[in-house]
């Protein structure tokens, strides 16, 4: 090929991905015909191709492979984690404080009742009570 010649390639692009190219080549601030000359000799240069679906398929099955690989070796580990002795407490081996587990569970109640007021609303409903302390019809207690 002569040097200082060039030939034209035609490129079909769809409609977004037009507008994809475009939206790149305004933000790179160069024309959309050099940014696709560069990328594709960059690829030829390094013989950097997309693969093949052929490649991509056999990519994915690898991939699979290796996570049906993983499965099972987490299935195996957890075969073998039930089929070992299970813990069992013998009654007699075991010493439990009742009364301190009563307390605890006394303290803990008095912990949550104490969380519910402070984050239940602040509300105050005013109610009606005939013949109040004031014997004034109109009063309201609060409650």
């Amino acid at each position: 090929m002569e040097k200082g010649k060039s030939k034209r390639v035609g490129l079909s692009l769809t409609d977004e991905e037009y507008k994809e190219a475009n939206d790149y080549a305004y933000n790179l601030r160069l024309p959309l015909s050099t940014i696709a000359k560069e990328l594709l000799m960059e690829a030829v240069k390094n013989n950097h191709l997309p693969p093949t679906e052929k490649e991509q398929s056999n990519q994915r099955i690898e991939s699979l492979e290796k996570q049906v690989g993983e499965l099972l070796t987490w299935k195996k580990q957890i075969e073998s984690s039930q089929n070992s002795t299970p813990l069992v407490l013998d009654d007699d081996d075991v010493n439990i404080d009742w009364d301190e587990m009563n307390a605890n569970m006394a303290r803990n109640e008095e912990i949550v009742k104490k969380l519910e007021k402070h984050f239940k609303p602040q509300q105050k409903e005013e109610v009606y009570v005939p013949g109040s302390l004031n014997d004034d019809k109109n009063s309201k207690d609060r409650v």
